[in-house]
């Protein structure tokens, strides 16, 4: 399954993660937007796998001050959800506590494998690197 975002998908993507931060906002919006897709729900889930979202804000912001290049929420959802299979399957079902199960085997499987990164001297898994800026991402869309 092929999760990169046409360019109306990914503005609707936004709009939407700001939505879900800005309760008063949604009314107004509403009438200018579709339901949730499939993708924006699986952004919500992703993020909802999450321990502590403040902690994951702070550190996805400290790794995204590292990178050469700012990823996208797209791209980041499709580095989150390939690559293990029990993944892949929990990115399309929605299911918060099977996908935070998978999750936390991709990221067994980045430490087994040697995929970490450095963040103000903690090592991360590549998976909780990209899995906490997606966080911070969303989350300064919602402002």
């Amino acid at each position: 399954m092929n999760r990169t975002l046409n360019h109306g998908r990914r503005h609707f993507l936004w709009t939407a993660l700001a939505l879900a931060g800005m309760p008063g906002f949604v009314e107004a919006m509403s009438a200018h937007h579709p339901s949730p897709t499939d993708d924006t729900r699986l952004v919500r889930d992703l993020i909802a796998a999450v321990r502590n979202p403040a902690s994951a804000r702070t550190i996805g912001k400290a790794y995204l001050a590292t990178c050469e290049r700012l990823p996208g929420i797209d791209e980041l959802v499709d580095a989150l959800c390939h690559g293990a299979p029990s993944l892949e399957d929990e990115c399309g079902s929605g299911g918060i506590p099977a996908l935070k199960q998978a999750l936390a085997v991709k990221q067994r499987q980045d430490f087994e494998h040697g995929r970490v990164v450095r963040v103000r001297g903690w090592i991360l898994s590549a998976t909780e690197a990209q899995l906490c800026s997606l966080v911070a991402l969303a989350a300064r869309q919602a402002v």
